[in-house]
Order: C-alpha cells, then structure tokens, then sequence
C-alpha cells in the first residue's frame, strides 16, 4: 500500500489515500447543482504532507497550494508541527532537507506549532531557524510554574538547558542564539482544563475563530480588530519568565487563542484546531487566595514573589545565559525550590501535549483514481505529540472537535512513539476507519507491542516512519464557496 515516488528531493516511499466518502455520491450531481444554482467559482487545492524519517520524535510538514500560472502566481501555505528527535544527527539532516522539500518561493513557515518542550520533538528547531522565517509559533499554554516542575524533573533526556531556557523565555533564546528576527509571533492556546474539570478554565470571551490573512489574498482580508492586534501582557507574563529580557522587549508578538478557535488559511478553505489538556495551578490544587493575593498554597508566598526568587535562581545558575557553564546540580537545585513553594513535583503530574486538528472545510475530495488506496473517514489527520490518550481525553477531544470534525479524520498519529503508556485497549475502534501511524525508530518499547497488536486486531493501516522510511500523503480537494 506504500508505492515509490520521485519528488522534489530523492526518492522516498509516498503514501497516496483515497478517499471514499457515501455521503459525496454521486460527486457529479453535487458539483453541477452547486456550480448552477449559485455560480460558484471552483478552486483546486493540493496538499502535501510528510511525517519524515527522524525515528523517535516528530518532524511533520505540510503544504497546501492554489492557483496556477495562468490565472496568478501559485499560493502556499505551509506548517510544520513539531521538530525533533532522539538523535541529533538525524533531525539536522531532515531538517536541511526542507528548503528543497516546501520547493522554490515557499521557504517561510505560516505556522509552526510545538506539542511540548521535550527535546525529541523540539531540538531541531535551531537548524530550522538557520533556514525558514517562522511567521506564526504555536505554543500550548504551560503557565510558568509548571514548567520549572518539568524542566526540574524531566532529566538530560527529557528537557536540554537549551530547550529549557527556550521554554521559559524563547526571546531570550533567540538573542543568545543570533536569531532574534526569526519568528514573528507566539500564539498560546489555552485549554479548558482537560476532561475532567473541563470548561473551567477562562476562555468563552474569545472570538470563535481566527483567519490567517496572507497578504496575496487582499480580498480575504477582514477589518483590522484592535482587541485581536493587541498585545497580551498577562499571557506572556502567566507562561514565560523575564529572567532580564521580558518578551515585550523583544520583536515577537505574544497572543492567546482558546483552544474552542480554529486556524484557517487565507481562502478559509483549511482549518487547524488543537486540544490542550493542561490542568491550570488552581485546577492541581497548588495555589489559593490568601488575603487578596493568589499564592503558592504550601509556602503561602504570593506568586510574584515566588516567580521573581526562581528568575534570580535562573539567572544565578546560569540558565540565561551560558549554558556550558551550568552546574551539574541544576536541575536538583530547580526542584528544590519549587517543592518549596508547591509540594511534591508529582502533584503537578500533568498531561501536556498540544493535539492539532488539520484539514479541509466543506469541501469535496476529487481524488479518486490512486493506483494505491485505503477506505479512510475523511481527509483531516489529528497529531498527538507525546500525549496520553486515554478514554475520558478521547470522549473529551470528540466532544471538543464535534462530531463533523471527528468524522473527517482520515489519518491518526499514535501518541509518544507507540508507546503502551500512551495508547490503550479500546482506542483503535474510535477513530476506525483510518490510517495510523507511529514516528518510532523500532526499539523494544517503541513501538511497543502491545500498541501494535491492539491496532492489528481492528485490522488497521499501520504505517511506520523510522529513521530510514518517511510516511507522505497528498490528497486534492476541490472548495465551492456557498452561501450558508
């Protein structure tokens, strides 16, 4: 079911889905009554995507275009979702790769969206930076706290003091690191809390959606808002540390989405929509009001308090700046004072990993003639990063997407590498039918067998991007503007 094809760089195994929808049929009524009664304009889009061959960790790239020669120049839109793996050499060599791989006049990214900071999805991302303009970062919103709980405990494995001080402060980051005008803005999607409190998080004062505008599209562009242009101070402050350099004093615009908003392209023909589960400090338990003031409940100190001692704890260590020279007891010295401030690390145990919804909107597949074919639900694909995708966040995540968007997912990415602490008994039959595939170098744990034979059992497509094979799939599709 994999065929070869030859693209724009090398020779790589390409995946091509064919998509069967009943609820289409018959394609050649539906296209003429709407061509008819409301004299549509038709577009054609392409899309491209590749989970490439880093093994253990994340590269995945996408590519939609339209238009052609006659008519116009050719528009693109291209995102990437998440940029790492466990070994270095591999990312940098995949990440080079993909000047040639987006192609001649596509070399900025529109979008770049992060699942989590460990560095098996996140340490490619200075090679990336030498070649691409990030024009939108897509960051889950991980308020400050419990990213020192995890930096502190995660281990040389999990978080590098690179990916680190990138986590707590990425201007700061890129003025270490020379690249201060690479990425224009940060976008931090809030979640409602999971699905257990869900909906107790803030977040229903937000717009519904947000339109990418594409400066080659003039006629799709909305009315400048001034509430979405501003910039948001409390987000910026509730997620990242100062540590001498605040993310207001840099060139990069910090702005927060709900996770309830979606993401288009500039025709609105394609959405992104993610799902973050992150439990706020208050949903953990681990701060309370004491006398007006919000405070970290097991040393009663207030918060301001608490962040401005663990920045001047950064910044004595070295974490902003150096970071050869870091002590070997960093991380212990990090720990301790946040278990200090709020108890056990444990109790800030948290399932952090920014899921993405990526697809068309109302739209008919015209793809129908692949030599190579799958019956799949739709053309929309769901990444996961590193989350545990157990039955409560599934009832929750379909619930969030709703019932149209679940229905379209053609391709699923199984969670942390295969991994059985991540994908349980049960989980294949919810998004069947569809194709499933796990970025996995091929350990003992990764894939794990048990993830392997629970999928086997439901008779599932089952595809594998190594270190050596990438999984790529395009598809077309066809967008009839109509009134609604």
């Amino acid at each position: 079911m994999i065929q070869e094809h030859d693209i724009n760089y090398g020779t790589i195994f390409w995946y091509e889905i064919c998509i069967k929808h009943t609820k289409f049929l018959p394609i050649l009524d539906i296209l003429s009554s709407r061509l008819f009664v409301e004299g549509a304009t038709v577009m054609n889009y392409h899309v491209v995507q590749a989970f490439h061959a880093v093994g253990n960790g994340t590269l995945f790239t996408g590519q939609i275009t339209w238009g052609n020669s006659y008519s116009g120049p050719i528009s693109r839109f291209n995102w990437i979702y998440d940029c790492g793996s466990t070994s270095e050499r591999v990312i940098d060599t995949q990440v080079k790769g993909l000047p040639l791989w987006f192609g001649a006049g596509g070399q900025d990214i529109d979008m770049l969206v992060l699942s989590h900071f460990d560095d098996d999805h996140v340490n490619g991302l200075e090679t990336l930076l030498d070649n691409h303009v990030v024009k939108k970062l897509v960051l889950p919103y991980i308020e400050w706290a419990q990213s020192i709980r995890d930096i502190s405990v995660m281990g040389q494995k999990g978080t590098s003091p690179s990916v680190a001080l990138f986590q707590l402060n990425p201007a700061r980051w890129l003025e270490i690191k020379n690249k201060e005008n690479r990425i224009g803005e940060i976008v931090l999607v809030q979640g409602n809390g999971g699905p257990d409190d869900s909906g107790s998080e803030p977040g229903s004062n937000f717009p519904k959606d947000i339109d990418w505008i594409d400066d080659t599209f003039p006629e799709n562009k909305m009315e400048d808002n001034e509430d979405d242009a501003k910039y948001d101070y409390e987000a910026a402050d509730s997620v990242f540390m100062g540590l001498g350099y605040p993310m207001h004093h840099s060139a990069i615009k910090v702005t927060r989405i709900n996770q309830e908003q979606s993401i288009s392209n500039a025709c609105k023909t394609f959405e992104f929509m993610f799902y973050n589960a992150e439990k706020s400090l208050q949903g953990l338990g681990l701060v309370e009001e004491i006398g007006g003031k919000i405070c970290a409940k097991k040393s009663r100190v207030p918060l301001g308090k608490v962040k401005t001692e663990i920045e001047n704890l950064i910044m004595g260590l070295g974490l902003d700046g150096d970071l050869r020279s870091l002590p070997a007891n960093w991380r212990t010295q990090l720990k301790k004072c946040y278990e200090k401030h709020f108890g056990h690390t444990a109790k800030a145990r948290n399932n952090i990993s920014l899921c993405m919804y990526a697809g068309p909107v109302d739209t008919l597949p015209f793809m129908l003639c692949h030599r190579h074919s799958v019956m799949t639900k739709g053309l929309a694909i769901l990444m996961t990063g590193d989350i545990n995708l157990n039955s409560w966040v599934i009832d929750d995540m379909k619930q969030h997407f709703g019932s149209e968007r679940w229905d379209n997912l053609g391709v699923i990415q199984v969670p942390h590498h295969g991994s059985r602490h991540c994908w349980h008994a049960g989980n294949t039959r919810h998004f069947m039918p569809a194709i499933f595939v796990q970025c996995a170098t091929g350990t003992k744990h990764h894939p794990h067998d048990d993830v392997t034979r629970e999928l086997t059992s439901h008779h599932a497509c089952i595809l594998n991007a190594d270190r050596s094979t990438p999984v790529c799939i395009k598809y077309d599709y066809t967008y009839f503007p109509h009134k609604r």
